[in-house]
């Protein structure tokens, strides 16, 4: 049984003549359940996300919430990078 997807923003991609790129993103932090807002060694609080182009338009992208969570066996070998 999958899971129901929770979208929480959307943006917009816009390409330069140098090949560069910037994607533009709102993302809407009361549309996230607790449960997948999770807290940092140093207390900061984030969500983790996944960032989709739409079908209709691949400028444009849709943000959905990664609902994955590890089962506790799982946690063994997991390396936490920290990027604060």
């Amino acid at each position: 049984m999958s899971k129901k997807k929770i979208f929480c923003g959307s943006g917009k991609i816009y390409r330069f003549d140098d090949g560069g790129w910037v994607a533009n993103l709102s993302v809407y932090f009361d549309l996230v359940p607790e449960k997948y807002i999770h807290k940092s060694e140093k207390g900061k609080r984030f969500i983790k996300i996944k960032v989709f182009p739409k079908r209709s338009n691949e400028k444009e992208l849709y943000i959905e919430v990664d609902t994955w969570q590890p089962d506790k066996k799982e946690n063994k070998n997991v390396v936490n990078i920290n990027v604060d």
